[in-house]
Formats: C-alpha cells, sequence, structure tokens
C-alpha cells in the first residue's frame, strides 16, 4: 500500500505524513518501521520491503521514505521502478516530499492508495483526484461509483476521450486476465499486479461480457469522432447501464 504527501509546503507535506505513519503504527503497534531518506537510503533494505518482508511478529511492515524521489536521481528512478509493486504490497510505504513534477505526481497516484498537495500559501490538504478510480468502480461492477465519478472527473477537467480510454484498458486487462495464463499475461505487457487486480475482477464479469464492455467503448469513441452525440453523456449512459 502507497500514500504520498507532496507539495511547495514541504514541511507541511512531511508533517502529514508522519501523522499518518503514527496513526498506522498505533493501529499496529507491533508492526516493523523504518524510515529512510536520501543518505541514509539503502537499496537492499527498501527492495528487500518491496518483495514482502514483514516484522519478526507482525503481518505488516511500515517505510517512510523522506525526500528521496527529489533528492537523488537514482534513487528516485528506482524507486519509481517499483511503483507497481509498493502500492499492490500488503507493506506501507508512505511518500514525504516537497515541490515533485507533474510527471512524477501522475506517476505515483496511479499506484497510491491517497496522493495529497499542500501548497505554501493554503497550507492545507487537496486531495489529488485519480482518474484510475474510474478502472477500481468498473472492475467491480459499482455503477453509482463510475457515474459519480464521471461527473467528478468532468469538473476537473478530464477529457471524455482520457476517461474512455482509461476504462477501455480496464475492460482489456480484466479479459486478458480470463484468457491468459499470468505468464502469457506478462509477455502481452500485462505483468503482476494489473493482472491479479483484474482476475478477481473477472469474478464480476460472465463470460464475453469484458469483450463487450472494450468493443462498446470503442464504438463509443469512434460514434463521437463522427460526430453522433455527446460523448461524455455517452459514457454516463455507459455507467448506468453496466
Amino acid at each position: 500500500m502507497l500514500y504520498c504527501y507532496y507539495g511547495a509546503d514541504a514541511f507541511c507535506a512531511k508533517k502529514k505524513a508522519r501523522e499518518m505513519a503514527r496513526t498506522l503504527l498505533a493501529k499496529r503497534p507491533d508492526a516493523a518501521f523504518r524510515e529512510l531518506d536520501s543518505e541514509s537510503f539503502n537499496r537492499a533494505s527498501f527492495d528487500e520491503m518491496v518483495s514482502g518482508a514483514q516484522g519478526l511478529f507482525s503481518s505488516r511492515a511500515l517505510m517512510l521514505l523522506d525526500g528521496t524521489l527529489s533528492a537523488d536521481d537514482d534513487i528516485a528512478k528506482h524507486i519509481l521502478s517499483r511503483l507497481q509493486e509498493m502500492g499492490g504490497s500488503e507493506n506501507i510505504f508512505i511518500l514525504a516530499e516537497g515541490s515533485l513534477p507533474a510527471s512524477i505526481v501522475k506517476k505515483v497516484e496511479k499506484h497510491a492508495e491517497k496522493c495529497a498537495v499542500y501548497l505554501r500559501d493554503e497550507k492545507k490538504e487537496v486531495p489529488q483526484w485519480n482518474i484510475f478510480s474510474l478502472a477500481d468502480a468498473l472492475a467491480r461492477r459499482d455503477r453509482q461509483a463510475l457515474w459519480t465519478g464521471l461527473l467528478r472527473a468532468r469538473r476537473a477537467g478530464v477529457s471524455p476521450e482520457e476517461i474512455a480510454g482509461t476504462l477501455a484498458w480496464q475492460a482489456r486487462t480484466i479479459l486478458i486476465s480470463q484468457k491468459l495464463s499470468e505468464s502469457d499475461a506478462a509477455r502481452a505487457g500485462v505483468k503482476g499486479f494489473p493482472y491479479k487486480k483484474a482476475r478477481r475482477a473477472g469474478a464480476n464479469f460472465n463470460a464475453g461480457e469484458a469483450e463487450a464492455l472494450s468493443s462498446r467503448l470503442v464504438e463509443l469513441y469512434h460514434a463521437a469522432r463522427r460526430g453522433e452525440g455527446d460523448f461524455a453523456v455517452a459514457l454516463e449512459l455507459f455507467a448506468l447501464t453496466l
């Protein structure tokens, strides 16, 4: 599981990150805890925890990474390469950062349970909306969550094309998980956590339904390109008839 606190108000972001760590440790006082920064970062210790190493007397461990995405390029690249595994791990990772480039934030958001930014002028938490919550709602076959998520996406300025692309990706991933083994899926570009997550979601769809969803989203896209109706409205109808 992955959490990220960042922003121009680095003091506030890191304070909130530590508060989160204390809250989680209070719930699991037996959990192993490790804090690393750019100077103390140990790749072997980090990789061991990402791979699932836990405390001697606990089923979970927690690691706080302070400034590791912004102080050293090599460390940042290594952490970014393992975001998917961090997000899917039973262990908990908390990133405490100052300002981050939008490209890095986008990568982190894709795998984070929570990603919050702290602005120097407001000094308050502004939760970042994650487009992949739409994919999760589709995977759960949760009509209401998908529909309300679409409304939030529109208010956030996300284009219908980007929304449809995200939903189509999820439908294709579920389809692949239903038809291919994990090793074959990996060769097709669907690896590890996304495959396992889609495999679980596959139980919500009968044979052929995931393929039909993918085809329907493609049809909606092409219809919109031909000027046949409002793409955003079509996506809402898609959600309500999921």
